[in-house]
Order: structure tokens, then sequence, then C-alpha cells
């Protein structure tokens, strides 16, 4: 739920004039810079009157009960109550709400401090800031007489009045179906001047923006430097991508590799295989070679024995044959014709 503001400041009588003409905006020579001259027809007044308002004002105070004492010149003849309200809440409302909302602030004023004694009741719809935002604020003035018709500020607004006073407003509002609360009760929190508010919040929104400036600053330093970080990012990405590729190449030439050295391993488990195969082949053909060497040698042997033999037969034979003759020889000798 928004906050309900109120703020009470009394008035002399030598600054009446300038309040009302403050108030009924009669001059634009007004110190508020927010005040937009071409949207002050749109600034309702509730209550009409026909005299000044320094007129009122004595009229009133000579009808009061004791009369007949003095005032005096530096009494406080005017209480101004200004009620407003968050800013935002007033964005919420329709312009005939924000109407609705004064005419019944004033109806709840008139009804607690006296009809007769409620001289003026402004609304301000002319109040924009230099963001576009409106600041509608009611304006009530009244004389601050008491019940016993004493003229006095003092008597009429002490602490528990203005507690009070503060309590009564924010009931009447929500019964009349505006959503606001009372700010915060007992609160130490102290109403500035006007002037002494807006030169505040100008400075402070000088500071703000020269903040905002070197926050902008610092944002932009942000973003160029996150969109180093994102050059970055990408490139650190390309070369994890590549890294990635060139590992996932190693694991190919790895895993290929692995497979040549099975290939290999088989085939030089095949070339050992053979080797053994070839070794044993080797041997049992020097162990063939050796024996038929042998065979040979044997052969060699028993061929010269049979040539041995077939020439001491021939010999023989010879030898036999040359005796036969000898003999045939012999007994031909002893023939006689």
């Amino acid at each position: 739920m928004y906050k309900l503001v109120l703020h009470v400041k009394h008035f002399k009588k030598g600054n009446l004039s300038k309040l009302e003409n403050h108030n009924s905006r009669r001059y634009l020579h007004d110190n508020n810079k927010n005040i937009r001259p071409e949207l002050s027809k749109n600034n309702i007044q509730f209550i009409d009157h026909k005299g000044t308002l320094t007129q009122d004002v004595k009229a009133r105070t000579n009808q009061r009960s004791n009369n007949k004492r003095a005032i005096r010149s530096d009494a406080n003849l005017i209480s101004e109550i200004v009620v407003g309200a968050d800013d935002k809440y007033f964005q919420t409302l329709t312009d005939q709400k924000k109407i609705d909302f004064g005419r019944t602030a004033t109806k709840l004023i008139q009804e607690r401090y006296g009809k007769e004694n409620v001289l003026r009741s402004y609304l301000h719809l002319d109040e924009v800031d230099d963001n576009g935002i409106q600041h509608p604020g009611l304006h009530v003035d009244l004389v601050p007489m008491t019940k016993n018709g004493k003229l006095s500020s003092d008597a009429l607004w002490d602490r528990k009045e203005l507690f009070d006073f503060h309590t009564y407003m924010a009931k009447g509002l929500q019964a009349n179906g505006f959503q606001l609360e009372r700010g915060e009760e007992y609160s130490r929190t102290k109403h500035l001047d006007p002037n002494v508010y807006k030169a505040t919040m100008a400075k402070f929104v000088k500071n703000t923006n020269d903040k905002s400036l070197e926050l902008n600053c610092a944002v932009k330093e942000i973003e160029k430097y996150k969109k180093s970080l994102e050059s970055w990012k990408i490139n650190l990405d390309d070369r994890e991508d590549n890294i990635n590729f060139r590992e996932d190449g190693a694991d190919e030439e790895e895993q290929a590799l692995t497979e040549r050295e099975m290939k290999d391993t088989a085939r030089e488990k095949e070339q050992a295989d053979e080797r053994r195969r070839l070794d044993e082949r080797t041997h049992n053909l020097v162990i063939f070679a050796e024996s038929l060497k042998e065979k040979d040698k044997k052969l060699k042997e028993k061929e010269h024995y049979i040539k041995l033999g077939k020439e001491k037969e021939k010999k023989d034979k010879a030898k036999r044959l040359k005796q036969e003759r000898e003999r045939q020889e012999q007994e031909g000798d002893g023939l006689v014709f």
C-alpha cells in the first residue's frame, strides 16, 4: 500500500498575499521550476471565495468568540496543510480520481477543523518534474482556531493532534476508496522547506547524474571487456575445437598405430613361425644332405669295389685266356703232320 504524505506549515500576515499568489498561480514568477504554466488551467479550486485571503482571514478572526483580545502582530494566521502521496500512487489514478482525492481530503479537513475555518483548497496538477512525472498536491489553508475560539497554531497543532490528524486522514481516505496508509508512527523525519528540498534534490540529481555517467562509462568498459572476453572465449573455443580435432586425429592415429602394431606383431609372429619352419626344414635338409653324402660315399665305395672286382675279373680272365693260348700253343707245337 502507498504512503500518505501530510505537511503543515504556518504563515503570518505578511506572507498571506504571497501564499495566495502561489496557490492560485496568479503570478508566474514563482521559484518552483516544476510548475508548467500551460498546465495551470487544470488546477482545481474546491472552495469559492470573493475576497482576498487577507480579507477572508480578517473576517474570520473578527468572528471569534474572544475577538475583543487583540491579535499579536507575529501570530500565525494561516495553517496550510499539504496533502499528497507517493508519486507512483498518483500515476495509478485517473484525472477524475485525482480530483475526487482532493475533494475528499478537503471535506475531511473541513469536518475536523470546521468548515468556517477552511478558507482555501487548491489541487495543483501543473507540477511536472524534468522526467515528465506529475506531482499532484492539495493545499488547504485554514485559520488555526481552536474549538473554544482561540486563535493559536500552537494550541491547535500540538504533537498529539499532528499524530491523530495523520491517522484520521489515512482512515478517512481509505474509507472513501483511496488505498493509502499513514507514514511511520512517531517518526523523527522532518519536512524541508520546498526550496531547500528542491535545491537538495537538484544536488542529489546532479550527483546521481554524475554517478550515472561514471556508471555508464564503467558499463561501457565492462561491455568492452565483455566483448573482449567473448572474443577471447570464441578464440579459446576455436582452439579447443582444434585441440579436440587434433586429439581425435591423434586418437585415430593412435588407433591406426595400434592396429599397425598389432598387424606388425601378427606379422612378426608369422615371420617367426615361418623362420622356425624354415629352420626346421633347413635342419631336415642338412640331415637329408648328410644322409645323401653318406649314401653317395657308400655308393662310391661300392662302385670302387665293383670296379676293382671287374678289373680283377678282367685281369683274371685275361690271364686265363693267356694261359689258355699258351697251353694251346704248347699243345700245337707237339703235333706232327
